[in-house]
């Protein structure tokens, strides 16, 4: 059971992990099959952080998508795992709460664990990750530096650097165009 808990994985359809009629009992389960110590305690500490409190008797399935992909990535950071694969982990997200997400995992990673995202998400990748990878025809094309690969990439960039990056050619978010500007004055 120590292995399982090393690594958490959270679906594109968080749904499919959902088999218990409250999101309370859902994550409090799931702690149990893990071999938590305190699965309620953990349950609602995770609540608590993911804004999920109002819910906590409602029937998970019940939920937005966004609600559904919070829910799922509070199961998978359960067991505090030290890896953390997650696939489009901003779908049906809105941009306050993208962000709040973005936070956590920045922080997550700050106390060690370590992140495999796949997202179609280019201004979340650009804000919250280090390092970013293409991959084409299923192999890895590229794997570069999070702001080189924005800055570098034509098509898979953000917004702001199909803006700006003709004249700001670092500029791969808002902050760096605000940055440069007030460098220049």
């Amino acid at each position: 059971m120590k292995r399982i808990q090393q690594l958490s994985f959270l679906s594109q359809d968080p749904s499919l992990q959902f088999g218990n009629p409250t999101v309370l009992q859902e994550l409090t389960a799931q702690g149990d099959q893990l071999g938590l110590t305190d699965p309620t305690g953990r349950a609602e500490e995770l609540l608590r952080t993911f804004h999920l409190t109002q819910l906590k008797d409602h029937n998970p399935f019940d939920l937005s998508g966004g609600q559904q992909r919070l829910l799922g990535l509070a199961i998978a950071l359960l067991a505090r795992p030290k890896v953390l694969i997650l696939d489009e982990p901003t779908n049906g997200l809105d941009p306050n709460t993208k962000f709040y997400v973005g936070r956590l995992l920045k922080t997550y990673q700050q106390r060690g664990g370590t992140i495999v995202m796949a997202t179609h998400d280019m201004a979340f990748a650009a804000n919250f990750s280090t390092t970013c990878s293409f991959m084409f025809d299923h192999r890895v094309e590229t794997i570069l530096p999070r702001r080189q690969f924005f800055a570098q990439n034509s098509f898979f960039t953000t917004a702001v650097n199909r803006l700006v990056g003709d004249q700001v050619p670092s500029a791969v978010l808002v902050s760096d165009v605000r940055a440069t500007k007030e460098a220049t004055t």
